[in-house]
């Protein structure tokens, strides 16, 4: 902060409670000034915060508030485990079938969702690990933090679906039913008589 007069004279010796400084937004951190203004008028603050989003940062100089204004964009942190997340639609599936929708939302500790992480970094899988067909996500995550992917399976075992992004491996994962498909065939464990009469049930092999 540099507190100037009308004749852009800089101003030393200000108190440091008169300077406040103000952001927008919320979950912010603001340490207010320590030191009078110096012999350049100027002092220091500190903002900082959890919340992404784009915040403004004002000050105000014994009880006047200073015109000029800045903009302070707070990015996502790293992935994190613990709050990233995953979902299934549906839950339960036919084998051989379309298979499940999986929405991955990327977070970081503080639950912002964390938008542009390439498609690459954001990996699927499915165990048992036999039989499935995973269509990895496409799309970076969005302004919502989300991509999607695809799960199907020819196998009736229960499937658990889990996904690491950005080579972190998310706590959370989904359990996926894997039905049996209509029957299409039959087939005999024991083949039937070779002598059996029309109208008369097979005896029992």
């Amino acid at each position: 902060i540099t507190a100037r007069d009308q004749y852009s004279n800089v101003i030393p010796g200000i108190a440091a409670a008169n300077v406040v400084v103000a952001s927008t937004g919320t979950d912010n951190t603001i340490i207010q000034p320590a030191a009078d203004t110096d012999v350049n008028g100027q002092t220091t603050a500190t903002v900082s915060s959890t919340k992404s989003e784009n915040k403004t940062i004002s000050v105000t100089i014994n009880a006047t508030g200073i015109t000029q204004t800045q903009v302070l964009t707070v990015a996502p942190d790293v992935v994190s485990a613990a709050t990233s997340t995953l979902a299934i639609a549906p839950s339960t599936i036919t084998a051989g079938g379309t298979g499940t929708t999986v929405t991955i939302t990327a977070r970081d500790q503080y639950s912002n969702v964390i938008p542009g992480i390439a498609a690459a970094n954001i990996v699927v899988a499915a165990l048992p690990a036999t039989n499935n067909t995973i269509t990895q996500p496409a799309l970076a995550t969005d302004a919502n933090g989300q991509t999607q992917a695809t799960v199907a399976s020819t196998n009736t075992d229960p499937r658990t679906i889990s996904v690491t992004i950005n080579a972190t491996p998310i706590t959370q994962t989904q359990a996926l039913t894997v039905n049996a498909a209509t029957p299409v065939t039959m087939s005999f464990t024991t083949q039937p008589s070779a002598t059996a009469t029309a109208g008369v049930n097979l005896a029992v092999q």
